[in-house]
C-alpha cells in the first residue's frame, strides 16, 4: 500500500516537511491491512444485501419477494468476522424504514395520496388494501420470526 503513488507522494512531502516522526509512523505502522481486511468483509456481507430491491419495489408482489430476499441474506452475517449483531440489528432497523417507505409510497401511488382509500367500501377495501398489506406483514413476520429463533 505505501508504494501506490498518492501514499508515495504524501511520504515524500513529509520528507521533505522533515516531518521524520509522521513519516516513520506512517512507513512502520498504518494499519492499512487490518482496515482492508474488516472493509473487505463487511462489504463481502453487504454486496449482496437486497436493499435496492426493496427500495426499487413499486408493487405489492416485489415488496413481498424483497422482504423475503433480505431474511434470505442475513443469516450470512455468520460468515463475517466483523460485522456484529448490534450492526446488523440496525441494519435490520433501516431496512423496516425503507419497508414502511415502499408500503406508503404503493398506497400514496394506488390511491394518489388524497385519501380515496377511505372511500371505498369494506369489501373493496379488504381485497385491495388490506389483503396485499397483510400478506407483506406476515411474510415479514414470519421472517422475523425464523431470523430471531436462528440467531
Amino acid at each position: 500500500e505505501l508504494a501506490k503513488p498518492p501514499v508515495a507522494l504524501t511520504i515524500a512531502l513529509l520528507k521533505a516537511a522533515k516531518r521524520f516522526v509522521a513519516t516513520i509512523a506512517l512507513e512502520n505502522n498504518t494499519g492499512l491491512d487490518a482496515a482492508e481486511s474488516h472493509v473487505a468483509d463487511v462489504s463481502n456481507f453487504l454486496r449482496g444485501y437486497p436493499a435496492p430491491l426493496l427500495a426499487a419495489a413499486r408493487d405489492w408482489d416485489k415488496i413481498g419477494a424483497a422482504v423475503d430476499a433480505v431474511f434470505v441474506h442475513l443469516p450470512k452475517v455468520r460468515q463475517s468476522r466483523f460485522y456484529d449483531l448490534d450492526r446488523l440489528a440496525r441494519l435490520l432497523e433501516a431496512t423496516t424504514l425503507t419497508l414502511r417507505e415502499r408500503m406508503e409510497g404503493t398506497l400514496r401511488e394506488e390511491y394518489k395520496g388524497n385519501g380515496i382509500v377511505l372511500g371505498l367500501d369494506y369489501a373493496q377495501y379488504e381485497r385491495a388494501v388490506r389483503g396485499p398489506t397483510q400478506d407483506v406483514f406476515v411474510v415479514f413476520d414470519a421472517s422475523f420470526q425464523t431470523f430471531s429463533e436462528f440467531f
